[in-house]
């Protein structure tokens, strides 16, 4: 994992930067033509389009890092932030597929091809598991902060009324 930059890992991550500031600088410029098939206030749809610009820098400068171990976290980031769009699209397909939201195909083929190129890159380049690491001071605090934060979202995601009714 500690080998030099593969041309196919930089590759997907030029893919996923130029995905993220189309999106993030439509957004922040005409949010009313930010290209996802949703309707949102310009005000949302500029903070939609802030996460996904600062979603493209980070991805954009692991792209240029040496080392493969230096993306991993945004490799693997990505493909799962992008399993997840994935999966919500389906949950709520018939308001993502409405007739007169635009951009539909194109979030299909970036939603779908990109966590698939994960699912194969990330194995194919050693990314996962790491081959060697070492236990950040903090590690036992942040598995804890992910697992409650993956409850909140599991439940926010499955049962969202339920969770809405008791959001502080």
């Amino acid at each position: 994992m500690d080998g030099p930059m593969n041309w196919w890992v930089r590759g997907y991550l030029l893919f996923a930067a130029v995905q993220g500031f189309g999106i993030g600088l439509t957004g922040m410029l005409l949010p009313s033509e930010m290209q996802i098939p949703l309707r949102l206030s310009p005000l949302n749809a500029r903070f939609v389009a802030a996460l996904y610009l600062a979603g493209a820098i980070g991805v954009l400068v692991a792209a240029f890092r040496p080392r493969r171990a230096d993306a991993r976290l945004f490799v693997i980031g990505f493909g799962a932030a992008t399993l997840l769009i994935l999966i919500i699209t389906v949950l709520h397909w018939s308001e993502f597929m409405a007739d007169a939201l635009p951009h539909r195909a194109v979030w299909i083929f970036d939603y779908v091809v990109d966590p698939a190129l994960a699912l194969v890159l990330v194995p194919v380049a050693g990314l996962w598991p790491a081959r060697r690491g070492t236990r950040h001071a903090l590690s036992a605090l942040l598995n804890v902060e992910a697992f409650i934060f993956g409850v909140l979202g599991l439940l926010l995601v499955l049962v969202p009324d339920f969770a809405a009714a008791y959001w502080p």
